[in-house]
């Protein structure tokens, strides 16, 4: 047990900046999500990044975000329409990077900045899905999970849809897509359906403590579980849910916004990151599924 916490203490006492950025740059190196495909925009991202990651201290170096935020901001607008809307809060967290190292307490100003950036984005993302019938109703995830193959172990241990279920639903939706048919009846059940409602308003609870407790000023109490919840929502969340470069982002933005005293949150954080590394590539939902 001494053993644990003495090394917990030793991956708390990196600096939170420090790896905050080196997390990010490890991003943007290996995620497609990121770069893209566009040779414009992927050959300066990927270059800033492994430089900033082999020369010391280049990390640090303000003009190295700011080029990094150019970049992004152009790749940002050449695909306004299409990109994943993720991809802004990505975004705005380099702005925040390069903007913090401007000044001399760059720890602090990065930490405030993603403290609010982490709270803006889970207020206006509550604030959508609430506002949003098709989300509020609980359609949204009912009909995701009968027709996204990514889904199909979840749905059958929601609601014992099977795989042959599931490709039926997409062929009879690409059907309608191709005007062979006007209507499709979808396979479901009211277990999936009941599932997917509290999925829905789990999704709309989580999110909306999120934003509470990261916008609230720390004098208030509820502030201290601040880590801890957002660590429950991205183990929970992302085991599922297929978008761990999003969550890697959102990790490296809770490490930046630790303080010193919360180095047991920060060493959570960080183990946190190769947690998302094992969500991506093994299969646990499968495993799951099958002992169902």
């Amino acid at each position: 047990m001494k053993k644990i916490q003495k090394l917990l203490d030793k991956i708390g006492s990196i600096e939170s900046m420090d790896l905050a950025l080196k997390a990010t740059l490890v991003l943007f190196l290996f995620s497609e999500w990121v770069v893209g495909d566009d040779w414009r925009f992927m050959a300066p991202i990927l270059t800033l990044s492994a430089l900033g990651l082999v020369i010391p201290e280049l990390h640090k170096n303000k003009y190295l975000w700011y080029v990094l935020a150019i970049v992004l901001f152009l790749k940002t607008t050449a695909n306004w329409w299409t990109q994943d809307n993720h991809l802004f809060v990505n975004l705005y967290w380099v702005i925040a990077i390069a903007f913090a190292l401007s000044f001399k307490d760059s720890v602090g100003i990065l930490a405030r900045n993603s403290r609010a950036l982490i709270g803006l984005v889970f207020f206006f993302a509550t604030i959508w899905k609430i506002l949003s019938p098709d989300f509020s109703s609980g359609t949204y995830f009912h009909f995701t999970f009968l027709t996204d193959s990514r889904f199909a172990e979840e749905s059958k241990i929601l609601g014992d849809q099977s795989r042959t279920d599931i490709a039926e639903n997409i062929n009879m939706m690409r059907k309608v897509a191709s005007n062979e048919i006007e209507t499709a009846t979808l396979k479901s059940n009211d277990s999936i359906r009941l599932s997917t409602k509290f999925i829905t308003w789990h999704t709309i609870l989580i999110e909306s403590l999120l934003a509470l407790v990261f916008l609230l000023p720390s004098r208030f109490k509820l502030t201290n579980y601040r880590n801890y919840l957002l660590l429950l929502f991205a183990l929970t969340t992302y085991l599922t849910m297929p978008i761990h470069s999003f969550a890697w982002l959102i990790i490296a933005m809770g490490i930046s916004q630790t303080h010193e005293k919360e180095k047991l949150d920060r060493s959570l954080f960080i183990l946190s990151l190769p947690i998302m590394l094992l969500y991506k590539f093994v299969p646990f939902m499968q495993w799951i599924a099958d002992a169902f």
